[in-house]
């Protein structure tokens, strides 16, 4: 039992070493977003039907945790392509958004919200400008109504897609920065699809609409306050 405790001591010893070596960032946002999604829906009139897919705009909020392993640093990059450092970050958040779906010329909006999830690499250069790319999963929390009828949970799928990020982050004190920046999400899947309508209960399929499929591309504009830790 001793000969295998100090293997493993032995063999986790050269992992600690670099662990140390690596700083760690938490920080706290919040922020807005425009977003533009393709709406398609089933536009029943009279004894006729038809799909009808619009381009629309909406707004939305965020609110979450960025935390970023430094596995690079300005020692390390010695400032070439004035690259200061380089990280992987994770980021749980919480996302409310705004739509809306056209019925007999006019608008209705309803609200959903979902959890979000992103993870990617971050690099930091010319001491304050940051750049990022990952990935982004977006998980329904919420079965709104639309037109006043309650949506069935099956028919919402989660968001998953690609992300870019492009920022600053300004030292505030020796620890904390401020940090703030761009985020664009393009969604690769529909978060919501429902090509039956069948828990839509249709009226009389008369002058009725309901949509068939959503999906999105948004644009964040973030803020917050990041801590370095180091262990």
């Amino acid at each position: 039992m001793m000969k295998k405790t100090v293997l493993a001591i032995m063999f986790l010893l050269p992992f600690a070493g670099y662990a140390q070596k690596i700083q760690t960032e938490i920080g706290v946002y919040g922020g807005g977003s425009v977003f533009h999604y393709l709406s398609s829906q089933l536009v029943y009139d009279k004894q006729f039907a038809s799909i009808k897919t619009e381009a629309k705009a909406g707004a939305g909020w965020t609110g979450g945790a960025d935390l970023a392993w430094i596995f690079l640093t300005a020692e390390e990059t010695k400032d070439r392509f004035f690259l200061n450092s380089a990280s992987v970050f994770f980021s749980p958040s919480w996302i409310g958004r705004s739509y809306k779906i056209s019925q007999n010329g006019k608008d209705y909006d309803f609200f959903m919200s979902f959890l979000g999830l992103e993870a990617g690499a971050r690099a930091k250069f010319l001491k304050i400008f940051t750049a990022g790319i990952g990935g982004f999963i977006h998980l329904p929390i919420s079965s709104p109504k639309i037109l006043d009828k309650t949506v069935s949970k099956e028919h919402f799928k989660s968001e998953i897609g690609i992300l870019l990020e492009a920022g600053a982050a300004i030292p505030l004190f020796d620890e904390f920065e401020l940090f703030g920046g761009l985020n664009f999400k393009l969604s690769l899947t529909k978060f919501y699809e429902n090509k039956t309508l069948s828990s839509m209960n249709l009226l009389d399929n008369i002058n009725d609409t309901g949509p068939q499929s959503m999906m999105s591309e948004i644009l964040w504009l973030k803020a917050g306050i990041k801590m370095k830790v180091d262990f």
